[in-house]
């Protein structure tokens, strides 16, 4: 069976402690977490507006279920660390986000697959690099690492190395 990668992040509520404790929350809700990449400070976006860095991540996981199913356990799991969806781009305790799911390709309303901006973020092309770099996109077919080699050299010079993650 093929993996599924998501993409976490947080930038309030003590995001390193809550990223840290991530992989054994999501067992607990059936969630097999197989890799964790290492957590990644990066500044929140858009710049400029004073939001406290972001640390991100990517987990490589198993789950016995569809990606709605999934999604809908994530999106509880954001409610549970007090995420409220207001406006775009606000901080927020925790973030979790569907990349791949086993190669799907899905659109719906409430989840595109894959993610349509992976592609275009360096937060989540290192951290998945880390411990996919083989991995390639559905949709384009280049890996990991061709993909972050494709972005601009300033869409990495702020991120920095954090912690590592253990599963």
């Amino acid at each position: 069976m093929k993996p599924i990668y998501i993409a976490i992040g947080a930038n309030l509520s003590n995001p390193k402690d809550r990223l840290i404790g991530l992989p054994s929350v999501l067992e607990r809700k059936g969630i097999h977490v197989t890799a964790a990449s290492s957590l990644w400070r990066n500044p929140a976006w858009p710049e400029g507006m004073g939001y406290p860095d972001y640390l991100n991540g990517v987990l490589e996981v198993n789950f016995d279920g569809t990606a709605v199913a999934l999604l809908e356990l994530l999106l509880k799991l954001e409610a549970e660390a007090g995420r409220k969806r207001s406006e775009r781009n606000a901080p927020r305790p925790l973030d979790l986000d569907i990349l791949d799911f086993r190669d799907e390709h899905h659109q719906s309303p409430d989840l595109i697959l894959p993610h349509p901006r992976l592609h275009d973020r360096a937060f989540v092309l290192l951290p998945l690099a880390e411990i996919a770099p083989h991995w390639r996109h559905p949709k384009f077919g280049k890996s990991a690492l061709e993909l972050l080699a494709q972005l601009p050299l300033s869409s990495m010079g702020k991120m920095q190395f954090e912690t590592s993650l253990s599963v």
